[in-house]
């Protein structure tokens, strides 16, 4: 009886850590609300969802994980990372974001370094040229590419992503000088935009008009149309009145409307702010700020603010990562039982089972809300649905004949089809 309840005290213990390991990051941007940073709204796709969903996904994408590693030894995570590209690009730059399998294969005189397989924007700079051209080059049907191809197609996509993000949210041209002077250049464009438009007007009339600000107008017009048509998020929500279904804007299309008289977006100088107070250090501007944009967005969609909340947390929680977790404890437990013990290990076997299925349950049903799908809509949601299933299936198995051998098989299947899972997710956003 005595060792039926120390097994459920350390099994409790073991499965209680495995549930907390990794749910409350320790952010290294001291002083800043990263966690609300992660919780602001941008579109992807037509899907509103938080700026952590994006830059989780991104850098899964890209380095095939959820966290990096600094150049200076620290681990951080993928919101911090994407606030350092955004907001601290000449940091960001040297960051080992870009993972590839065969470096020494690939060709790239200079590129490779013994046991390394992450290389950061900087030290791929040089080859960009000529990973551009192979890519163009490849075999246009997927199937006839070989491991290389594969390779330089997906670091083409990642490096085209990469740019892409960094332009999501202001002008990045011209260095760290024009970050910090973000709020300036809105200031200055609001103010040459009517004398600009007059200009325009006047030389399409034949009248004379002023030439100096004409052309300071054209300088601003030709950026961001750029940057409109480079941003990969539109981080612009609608005004209101406006419905989920309301395409948001990028930057660049927001500054370029102002020419036909639309109103800025206080989103536009919201980001501006939030880069200025960052790389400032001024955190109290940058919590504020962030505080008012949180208010801004829920005014508009007042019904999506907790879908987003509930999506962060089901991001921080990482359900299936814990279920992963569990069900190897479950199968460690299980076989130790068939050693030894068995009489006094089965009913943890059952109830750490029951937590399992809760868990992965939990997660599914998750998956469901945010995308507001049935649980099986492509191969990512297969694999977690059929381990479900099987878990379900074993469950029953276990309560009726306890002898481990339900609860063995779940452990095996459910870590198979998670682990599965998580290999399928690794190019993309899974609830898409």
């Amino acid at each position: 009886m005595k060792l039926r309840y120390l097994a459920f005290i350390i099994i409790g213990v073991l499965a209680l850590y495995a549930l907390a390991r990794d749910s409350f990051p320790n952010y290294q941007a001291e002083g800043f609300d990263v966690a609300a940073y992660g919780k602001l709204p941008v579109q992807v796709y037509g899907r509103i969802t938080p700026l952590d969903t994006a830059a989780r996904n991104s850098l899964l994408a890209m380095s095939k994980q959820q966290t990096l590693v600094r150049p200076d030894g620290v681990r951080i995570s993928a919101i911090e990372w994407l606030m350092d590209l955004i907001m601290r690009p000449e940091l960001a730059d040297d960051y080992p974001v870009f993972k590839i399998e065969f470096p020494d294969e690939l060709g790239f005189v200079g590129l490779a370094r013994t046991g390394q397989r992450h290389y950061s924007f900087n030290e791929l700079e040089p080859f960009f040229g000529e990973i551009r051209e192979r890519f163009e080059n490849l075999p246009s049907e997927v199937q006839l590419r070989n491991a290389i191809d594969k390779q330089i197609a997906s670091l083409h996509y990642n490096l085209t992503r990469y740019h892409r993000l960094m332009h999501s949210f202001h002008p990045v041209a011209g260095g760290p000088q024009r970050l910090d002077a973000l709020i300036d250049e809105y200031a200055t464009y609001r103010t040459i935009l009517p004398a600009g438009l007059e200009a325009i007007r006047k030389q399409a009339a034949g009248e004379e008009f002023d030439r100096a600000a004409l052309n300071r107008f054209a300088a601003f017009g030709e950026d961001y149309m750029r940057l409109s048509q480079t941003a990969y998020l539109r981080v612009i929500p609608p005004p209101p009145p406006a419905t989920p279904l309301d395409d948001w804007q990028t930057v660049g299309l927001n500054l370029l409307n102002r020419m036909h008289g639309a109103a800025e977006s206080p989103f536009v100088m919201g980001y501006a702010t939030l880069t200025t107070s960052f790389r400032a250090g001024d955190a109290q501007t940058f919590n504020q700020t962030l505080e008012r944009m949180q208010r801004e967005f829920a005014a508009v969609f007042p019904d999506k603010t907790g879908k987003v909340y509930f999506e962060w947390l089901f991001n921080t929680f990482q359900p299936f990562s814990k279920a992963i977790s569990l069900y190897v404890l479950l199968l460690i437990v299980v076989l130790i039982s068939w050693l030894r013990w068995g009489e006094s290990l089965q009913p943890a076997v059952f109830w750490l089972l029951v937590l399992a299925f809760v868990i992965h349950t939990a997660g599914l049903i998750a998956r469901m809300y945010i995308s507001g799908r049935p649980p099986v809509t492509n191969l990512y949601s297969s694999a977690i649905f059929v381990g479900w299933g099987a878990t379900a299936l074993a469950l029953v198995v276990e309560r009726f004949y306890r002898n481990g051998f339900g609860a063995g098989v779940a452990a095996l299947i459910g870590i198979c089809t998670l682990i599965i899972a998580h290999n399928l997710g690794l190019e993309g956003d899974t609830l898409e």
